[in-house]
């Protein structure tokens, strides 16, 4: 399939349309920072390319080559970080509800809900991918193949989560709002996603000003075509206090380095920096917990 592009008209989490400056203007695309601060690409994914390359490992790692058994891992290994980060999500979860209905949002594999389904929470999935809504109904799963903003259930949940999806949208208040609409009354929103600045942008934006714009090979791995918004904290809650939410939690935490195909010594030097940015308070990624303000 041919990769299409189009234009970011407007910064996704304000919606303003001037007042953005230009950071790097890398191969693809050109990062640019919003009077707002949140950081975006232009031009981004149009949205049949953006759902193709979610269809399977193959469209991926087309895409990020670092991907290539990004489905295939197994996230419910107990000691793996990704299932220690489901658990704690499902605990904040019912600290802020005190309803048991949960649907998750591009539920890939379903792995998130079925450990959901263990703690006895009452489980939805939806996904624009036939093979794995495929996959997740043989297994007895409640799943609906649909794009979310298409999704139209008969029932509102007590928890809706988004996991590695906010960031790929151009125009993510359609989906903040599409949340409100499908929350109970005591519902919450849940989100994990990358986190922006990080250690690792920090050190790739050093390295691109001291070379003046000659070395941007780091950019190149922080900044992808996949990922149309690189939210900070303050650029998220901005996002969602524009659709009516408050923040009633949040906290940093890293990518699940097993989840991704990297060579030994890039591995290695991924965990260093892991463990130093724990330190300075600057990981790459974060999860939320917000309810609608009115």
């Amino acid at each position: 399939m041919e990769i299409k592009f189009i234009r970011t008209e407007e910064c996704p989490a304000c919606g303003h349309k001037e007042g953005r400056k230009r950071l790097y203007p890398l191969k693809d695309f050109s990062v640019y920072e919003c009077s707002c601060g949140h950081l975006f690409i232009d031009p981004q994914l149009d949205p049949t390319s953006m759902m193709w390359i979610y269809q399977s490992s193959e469209a991926l790692t087309r895409i990020n080559p670092a991907c290539k058994f990004y489905y295939e891992y197994e996230t419910l290994d107990p000691k793996s970080k990704t299932y220690q980060e489901y658990l704690g999500a499902l605990k904040g979860m019912e600290q802020f509800t005190s309803g048991r209905t949960l649907l998750d949002v591009g539920c890939g594999n379903a792995n998130f809900l079925k450990l959901a389904r263990l703690q006895g929470w009452e489980t939805v999935g939806v996904d624009p991918s036939p093979e794995n809504i495929r996959n997740i109904q043989q297994q007895g799963i409640e799943a609906h193949c649909s794009g979310f903003l298409e999704f139209k259930p008969s029932r509102k949940f007590d928890c809706i989560a988004l996991w590695d999806l906010i960031e790929h949208p151009g125009i993510p208040a359609l989906f903040i709002d599409k949340v409100k609409n499908l929350l109970s009354e005591d519902g919450v929103l849940f989100i994990g996603c990358p986190l922006y600045p990080n250690l690792l942008s920090v050190l790739a934006d050093c390295f691109y000003k001291m070379s003046a714009g000659v070395i941007q090979g780091p950019l190149h791995k922080m900044y992808m075509l996949e990922h149309t918004s690189y939210f900070s904290i303050g650029s998220l809650e901005g996002l969602l206090q524009r659709g009516k939410f408050r923040t009633l939690k949040y906290w940093k935490t890293e990518t699940d380095l097993n989840r991704y195909h990297f060579p030994w010594p890039v591995r290695l030097a991924l965990q260093g920096s892991f463990a130093l940015a724990r330190i300075l308070s600057l990981q790459n990624r974060m999860n939320l917990f917000a309810r609608p303000a009115e």
